[in-house]
């Protein structure tokens, strides 16, 4: 009975998602970037990632969960080739690729917000969804605000992303909110080290497991009778 009620209450409170404005959101995201990383931090002064969509999105969505693996079943699933500005975007980060560890907010062009505690950059910033580190780290996406209506559409402040050469002749990636722009760094490097340090762990623990029915097939030789 306890499970069924969980159940219908989950049902309840998914259906009565209702609309916020993409548009504020993405405006008051944009402004928060900068903003330092704080281990369980739902407000200016620090965010973790859940934390950060906590904040903007728990003034509007009722019930809006605070963390990221709850928030993964709020709202509707949508399609990675269809996310639409204000939609929410999952990443496992961890050492297991299906575990929802990280969340993320979809501004357009193919990037997000979001607050992140290690890499080029800490705290609140802007990343390119098609950086290696995250493509490889991607689970799934939800939609918590309406976006049928004209209004919603009209209300989102124009987002564009493109290559620029810098002053030392290095590619960088610019994204453009509004009338604001924002340089994003590189995780090409943080990819490579992540990847070998994820191979190496595997790798370590494939030993232990060998060791270990190595030893097994000793004790079994030295204890069966013959």
């Amino acid at each position: 009975m306890k499970r069924v009620f969980t159940v219908l209450l989950f049902t309840a409170l998914t259906a009565m998602i209702s609309a916020g404005t993409a548009g504020d959101i993405l405006k008051s995201a944009s402004a928060l970037v900068g903003t330092p990383y704080r281990y369980g931090g739902t407000s200016p002064s620090g965010f973790d990632c859940s934390g950060l969509l906590y904040y903007l999105y728990g003034r509007i969505v009722p019930a809006f969960p605070r963390s990221s693996s709850e928030q993964a079943r709020a709202g509707s699933a949508v399609d990675k080739a269809s996310l639409a500005p204000g939609d929410l975007v999952f990443y496992a980060t961890g050492s297991n690729r299906a575990e929802i560890t990280h969340a993320a907010i979809y501004v357009g062009s193919n990037t997000v917000i979001q607050a992140v505690s290690q890499g080029p950059q800490t705290g609140v910033v802007i990343t390119d969804m098609d950086e290696r580190y995250w493509k490889a780290r991607y689970v799934t996406a939800r939609r918590v605000l309406r976006q049928e209506t004209d209004t919603v559409q009209k209300d989102l402040p124009p987002v564009a992303k493109e290559k620029v050469i810098d002053n030392r002749g290095q590619e960088k990636t610019v994204v453009t909110i509004g009338s604001r722009r924002f340089s994003l760094l590189s995780w090409e490097d943080w990819f490579e080290q992540d990847q070998a340090d994820f191979d190496s762990k595997r790798e370590s623990e494939s030993r232990v497991l060998e060791n270990d029915l190595s030893d097994f097939e000793k004790w079994k030789r030295q204890n069966s009778p013959n």
